[in-house]
């Protein structure tokens, strides 16, 4: 017997998608959501989502990101229904520094948490395109760090102001009898992000290297 499909409709969610390309031709993908705010997701909307992301780019972490690493788009999407709209809005962001990049699977991470319990209630974001210069013994320096915890609030903060509130989406619930340890839930959940943290060390990407 098959495993059941994730179902890709999250009630009373949009998706933000920031998309991202290397001059090497690789490329990182961004993903956050928030509640729809009761509303149908339409092109102002889209365009005050675009302006807190790329603000928040913009004032926190671009000063610190290789000019090797562009912004290039940002994709709103509506996943409420199958047929949601969605607004493609281009970018272009660049960032600031020219000393050697870091590695491109490694990354900076910002945890996010809301008041639920359990994995499937957390979230994380990989920050990628910084350099050396802010790199000190395997780890981001704490200049860095402290821009990454500007960023994460400036985000939050930014979509709160909008108004709409950053969720977590839950695709999946642990198995009772543990195998598979997971499967898909038959409703998705989005919850909201109440706290967040900044990791002390680089992590790396792996599979979150997306290109394509």
């Amino acid at each position: 017997m098959g495993l059941m499909a994730v179902n890709p409709i999250v009630p009373n969610t949009w998706e933000v998608r920031c998309h991202f390309s290397r001059t090497d031709g690789e490329e990182m993908v961004n993903t956050f959501y928030v509640d729809d705010g009761g509303g149908s997701l339409g092109p102002s909307d889209a365009t005050d989502i675009v302006a807190v992301v790329e603000g928040a780019w913009t004032d926190d972490l671009i000063p610190y990101m290789s000019n090797s690493v562009s912004l290039d788009k940002i994709t709103v999407t509506d996943l409420t229904t199958l047929s949601g709209p969605q607004f493609i809005t281009a970018s272009a962001l660049v960032g600031a520094l020219s000393d050697n990049p870091i590695p491109n699977q490694v990354a900076g991470v910002v945890t996010w948490r809301t008041d639920t319990r359990g994995r499937s209630f957390r979230g994380r974001t990989y920050l990628g395109g910084f350099t050396e210069a802010h790199s000190v013994g395997g780890a981001p320096d704490g200049t860095l760090r402290s821009a990454m915890a500007d960023w994460a609030s400036d985000l939050n903060g930014g979509f709160a102001g909008l108004p709409h509130t950053q969720t977590v989406v839950s695709r999946y619930h642990q198995a009772v009898a543990g195998v598979p340890p997971t499967i898909p839930r038959v409703t998705n959940l989005s919850t909201a992000i109440t706290a967040w943290s900044v990791d002390l060390a680089w992590k790396t990407q792996r599979r979150r290297a997306l290109k394509g």
